[in-house]
């Protein structure tokens, strides 16, 4: 009895990147910055709120802040008067991790001109 042929397996395309819920919470936040809701100096709501807010544990809230405060996009401050504060821009901070890509070889120095040059395009508008 001669088998069957094989049907050829079906091709997908690669696996679905499922995104954690601090990047959603970050890439909402930096939305807002760029929207102009968000401004330097600005106060985010409470911890408590803002997982309510965005429907997540406070540890998942936390760790969005974390990687916010670690960006250099939120400070957070201790105490009765404290909470998460949108940062201030400080250049420096730009210029140190352009350095930093460049030396660790991530960035070629024409990805930086572009780079430079997008900035520019939103400065000047």
């Amino acid at each position: 009895m001669a088998s069957s042929p094989v049907p050829p397996k079906p091709q997908f395309s690669p696996p679905i990147k499922t995104r954690r819920a601090f990047e959603v919470i970050c890439e909402q936040i930096r939305e807002q910055l760029a929207s102009g809701t968000l401004k330097a100096g600005d106060k985010l709501p409470a911890e408590r709120e803002l997982a309510v807010e965005f429907q997540v544990s406070r540890s998942a809230l936390r760790e969005a802040l974390r990687s916010l405060e670690v960006a250099g996009i939120i400070r957070n401050v201790k105490g009765a008067k404290g909470g998460a504060f949108v940062q201030t821009a400080e250049p420096d901070r730009i210029v140190q991790a352009m350095q930093d890509y460049v030396h660790l070889g991530d960035i070629s120095l024409g990805e930086l001109t572009e780079a430079r040059l997008a900035l520019q395009d939103i400065i000047v508008r």
